[in-house]
């Protein structure tokens, strides 16, 4: 009923007890009795659900959280203090400490992937060897291109490996990979202006300006600038 009636169990080492207030809420607590009890979980009339203190934990294998339908994530939703973050981590005691920081969430929106002081949009940190820190983008499946775009409110720039070219990284201007400016092919040969470089450096249909009174220089053996 709502009458605020309590349901204690006890032992000869603590207590706990379920709480229904005439609001319509449902106070789970433990240890002690009356105002000296621990509220551990609270379920209100709305169905929001609150654990005061401590970590939720689903011991089972392979459990999962899951949104039927649109969710959020939210945390210091009620702003009363700075400097709150959200971490995923694994292998750690009650959820609370040690083990391997997985991601890190700021309030300032800050993201860290292996770092848990973000100080940028997104932080990745790695250690001990050349995989650890990477960010890998990965196109699967015919044409499917990885990409990196980087825009204004305006405009934008990108880089991409081109699949259907011989996965050749091209650097481009304009949306939608619009015009290829610069071309690295397989053989690590350069084209500007050009998609398919002949040499280690081919400019195509434009002009090379080498400033500050310098020179372009041959040492020796064959080398040597050719003119088409």
């Amino acid at each position: 009923d709502t009458s605020g009636n309590v349901n204690r169990f006890n032992s000869s080492e603590e207590s706990s007890g379920i709480l229904i207030d005439p609001r319509g809420t449902l106070t789970f607590s433990t240890g002690g009795t009356g105002a000296n009890a621990t509220t551990a979980l609270t379920i209100d009339s709305s169905q929001n659900v609150k654990v005061n203190t401590g970590a939720l934990q689903l011991n089972d294998v392979a459990q999962s959280i899951d949104f039927i339908q649109s969710g959020a994530i939210n945390f210091d939703s009620n702003n009363d203090q700075t400097g709150r973050v959200l971490t995923i981590g694994c292998n750690r005691a009650n959820g609370a400490t040690g083990g391997t920081t997985i991601a890190t969430f700021t309030e300032d929106a800050n993201v860290g992937i292996g770092e848990n002081n973000p100080a940028t949009v997104l932080h990745i940190k790695g250690s001990n060897d050349d995989t650890n820190g990477q960010l890998r983008i990965q196109g699967t499946g015919t044409g499917a291109d990885a990409q990196i775009l980087f825009a204004t409110d305006s405009n934008g720039r990108g880089i991409y490996l081109d699949e259907s070219d011989t996965n050749k990284l091209k650097i481009y201007t304009g949306s939608g990979k619009g015009t290829k400016e610069v071309v690295i092919d397989n053989d690590g040969k350069v084209g500007i202006g050009t998609t398919s470089p002949s040499e280690k450096l081919e400019v195509y249909d434009g002009d090379i300006l080498v400033s500050s009174a310098r020179g372009v220089r041959a040492n020796g053996g064959n080398e040597m600038i050719r003119f088409n």
